[in-house]
């Protein structure tokens, strides 16, 4: 796995995933619950989780968590 300068993005065999572990830490190093992060993203608290156990986030939702985790890709 390569990690890229976000943290947020893995490389696994050529298909670019969300690293949710690192997600989950650059939310708590931020302060944000997941029910502030999915209401930031514009999804219910529910789908959120649920995208957390799948890593499956769209390009915008990902765009808008690195702008609110104040993350650089």
């Amino acid at each position: 796995m390569l990690y890229d300068k976000s943290n947020l993005k893995v490389t696994r065999g050529g298909e670019i995933v969300l690293d949710v572990r690192a997600l989950k830490a650059e939310m708590v190093r931020n302060g944000y619950t997941q029910a502030q992060l999915a209401k930031e993203i514009g999804v219910s608290s529910k789908t959120f989780s649920n995208r957390l156990k799948t890593g499956d986030f769209g390009v915008t939702e990902i765009e808008i968590m690195m702008r609110v985790l104040h993350l650089k890709d």
